[in-house]
């Protein structure tokens, strides 16, 4: 077993959803001027998301105890960074509302994996990680700002940012694939 590399992938995962999620929430002026709609718009969509969110959350374990972590953070993070890609061209708020749900539910999944080998680490180790796990949230949402910002300068197309981003995150996959304990390890725990 790979301790340090199930660390950095499983932080990994927390950095992406780190420099995606509050990243996208910062775009929300220019999504209101492209769809022409109001704060309570806005509102909804942060509703909707959360409604595919919690479920997704709850089912989880559920989900993992028969198919494991790791193969459910396989079948969620594609979903989480397609829809993340989708975020800056819906081309209409019904569609956009249609990609929160999607981005709420693949997070919800991505985040209860995530977690689940962050505590299964933790377990086989012996040894405490997931306050600094986490942590690796808050440094992807600084990065992710510091992206934002520095490609808001340059007037790069937020479009063409998220796909970049996502492209970037999509790498993870190998990492998820190769070094998140196995399912054999999950089950022989539980």
């Amino acid at each position: 077993m790979h301790i340090q590399r199930a660390f950095r992938a499983i932080a990994g995962g927390f950095f992406v959803l780190g420099w995606l999620v509050p990243t996208l929430f910062a775009q929300f002026p220019t999504i209101r001027e492209n769809h022409e709609i109001e704060e309570g718009h806005i509102v909804r969509f942060i509703l909707i998301m959360a409604i595919g969110a919690v479920p997704s959350m709850l089912v989880g374990s559920y989900v993992i105890s028969k198919v494991g972590s790791r193969r459910l953070a396989l079948l969620s993070l594609p979903i989480f960074l397609i829809f993340a890609a989708c975020f800056m061209i819906a081309p209409s708020y019904p569609l956009f509302l249609l990609v929160g749900f999607a981005i709420g539910i693949s997070t919800g999944f991505f985040d209860v994996s995530a977690n689940s080998q962050g505590a299964l680490l933790e377990t086989v180790s012996d040894r405490f990680f997931l306050t600094a796990i986490h942590a690796l949230f808050a440094a992807g949402v600084l990065v992710g700002s510091i992206l934002a910002t520095t490609a808001h300068y340059f007037a790069v197309p937020m479009p063409w940012f998220f796909l970049g981003l996502t492209g970037v995150s999509a790498l993870l996959l190998w990492f998820i694939y190769r070094d998140f304990l196995s399912f054999e390890l999950e089950k022989g725990l539980s």
